[in-house]
């Protein structure tokens, strides 16, 4: 009865309802055995969209169908509809249909020779959410045995995101160097592959992982983790959590406010250790913790490799590594002029203000004012950071051109001795870039302002550097506020990472929001505290 309901529902669909209706009643009421061969020939001869099959899909709701069933619609699609079984497939995908989907997955695998190769891929996802790992690994021996090397190349990427969510995971780290040549996001790879060790492997093969893991992990990541403690004794789940708190000290992970809590909460919770945990502690400038008055050591910056870091954002992201994106955030012409500008500096430059950030703050359009603007910050930054030489990075504005503009910042500089320069691009440049350079070439001394998380630029410039430049970021970017009483939020005034041991106590950074802000500071502290 599934096949008459779904070839109604698309007759119906396609306006063919009435002129089929007699055939249905013939076929089922006066030859009663005789199975369905002709019904859906006027609707397989079209071409049915992903929408269109959807529609007639969702009032069926979860069944139970015959293998029988579907190879009836097998035979009577048109030849050149090779799309409809992925679109089946991904429907049944997306809605929590057990039956449908075990339906779905027991024809395919029992006529896999008759369909595509993109049909089983999608076929393999559906086994792995089914967590029918013994179907899964038979069907991509299949397929690794069927496709040519050229496809293998193509699937490889679907290969590694269908193996990092099973028992499989391993296998994952034989396709990623080939990933990495190709250029392939394979941060959420990683993210996959700890998930699978935290649901099917020892706790020592999730350390293994997560010391892999690109950037901090997500939410999702710690949860499972504290779950895979139930069952233990208490002594050896604080050890485990101990060694957890030691990679995210080497990994200089920050966390989000809910994972915090729900680390207060299991540490509070225990029944033979007793621990106290104080979400509210922060530091004050002597690097002591609100709370237990303890000394946290102050920023680290010889952990950046200024020097390289530069060199290879200018390789990757201002001039670009390839034909498609050479020069594409800059012509070559300006390119030249940046290094004219960086050479002719007697000494480091000491703050780079992203000025069209700052003018957009405060939509200042008076020259004499927006001069008068810049200059108090200037000030505030001489005064806070004892910072003497400024550069003003601008695109195409004429602001910074006008005489008028500079007259309030040349006095500045006259009461302070400290140095204002400019360094202005094309308007269709992106002067974020050259900021960022500027800034990291300028070496461990150099600040910027700006209220800009600069993702796409951390993106292209890779993984490894992306993850260096967001640390950089939260202790070396002024993050401008439009409230407040400061006109800017300071970086960090610790090394912005966990401390601690067991014996002492662990402080943990988050941030106090639920979105991680990598380019500001995080200034809220778990304070973990053993009690006698």
């Amino acid at each position: 009865m599934w096949t008459l309901r779904i070839y109604c529902a698309l007759y119906r669909k396609f306006h063919f309802y009435n002129n089929c209706l007699n055939s249905i009643q013939r076929t089922f009421c006066y030859e009663p055995n005789n199975k369905i061969s002709t019904l859906f020939e006027n609707v397989a001869h079209q071409e049915i969209s992903k929408s269109q099959i959807y529609s007639v899909l969702s009032p069926l709701g979860d069944v139970i169908v015959s293998i029988d069933d579907f190879r009836i619609l097998e035979k009577n699609l048109h030849p050149m509809n090779t799309s409809f079984w992925p679109v089946f497939l991904d429907y049944s995908t997306a809605h929590d249909y057990p039956k449908l989907r075990k339906s779905l997955t027991d024809y395919i695998l029992k006529d896999k020779y008759e369909h595509n190769n993109a049909t089983l891929m999608k076929t393999l996802k559906l086994l792995s959410i089914q967590e029918r790992f013994t179907d899964f690994r038979s069907l991509y021996a299949e397929l690794l045995l069927r496709l040519t090397p050229i496809e293998k190349k193509v699937f490889q990427h679907d290969f590694a995101k269908l193996l990092a969510r099973t028992p499989f995971w391993r296998e994952t780290l034989e396709l990623i160097p080939l990933l990495e040549i190709n250029r392939y996001d394979i941060s959420s790879l990683y993210g996959s592959m700890c998930l699978s060790a935290l649901k099917f492997d020892t706790i020592s093969s999730v350390f293994e992982c997560m010391e892999r893991l690109i950037g901090s992990p997500h939410d999702c990541i710690f949860y499972e983790f504290f779950n895979k403690l139930h069952g233990l004794e208490e002594k050896e789940a604080v050890h485990l959590v101990s060694q957890l708190f030691q990679i995210m000290h080497k990994r200089q992970w920050i966390i989000t406010h809910d994972v915090a809590r729900h680390i207060q909460h299991w540490f509070t919770n225990l029944k033979h250790e007793r621990w106290v945990g104080d979400m509210h502690a922060y530091i004050n400038r002597g690097y002591m913790c609100s709370v237990c008055n303890q000394s946290l050591p102050p920023p680290d910056m010889s952990q950046f490799p200024l020097s390289q870091m530069a060199d290879t954002f200018y390789e990757t992201v201002i001039k670009g590594t390839n034909i498609e994106n050479l020069y594409l955030t800059a012509t070559s012409d300006e390119v030249v002029t940046l290094k004219r500008f960086l050479d002719s500096q007697t000494e480091p430059l000491d703050c780079i203000i992203d000025f069209l950030n700052l003018m957009n703050m405060r939509r200042l359009h008076s020259f004499d004012s927006s001069g008068l603007f810049v200059a108090k910050i200037i000030r505030q930054i001489n005064k806070d950071f004892n910072l003497r030489r400024f550069c003003l990075v601008s695109k195409g504005n004429t602001i910074v051109r006008r005489p008028a503009f500079w007259n309030s910042i040349k006095m500045l500089g006259n009461q302070l001795g400290v140095s204002v320069h400019k360094f202005c691009t094309n308007a269709k440049s992106e002067d974020d870039a050259f900021l960022l350079y500027m800034a990291m070439k300028s070496g461990p001394q150099c600040y910027i302002v700006s209220n800009d998380e600069y993702n796409n630029y951390r993106y292209s410039s890779g993984p490894k550097l992306g993850e260096q430049i967001s640390r950089w970021q939260s202790l070396r970017q002024l993050v401008l506020q439009q409230h407040g009483r400061s006109i800017y939020q300071k970086p960090s005034k610790c090394d912005l990472r966990v401390h601690g041991s067991l014996e002492t106590g662990w402080h943990i950074p988050y941030y106090s929001g639920h979105v991680k802000k990598l380019h500001t500071a995080a200034k809220s502290w778990l304070c973990l505290r053993r009690l006698e």
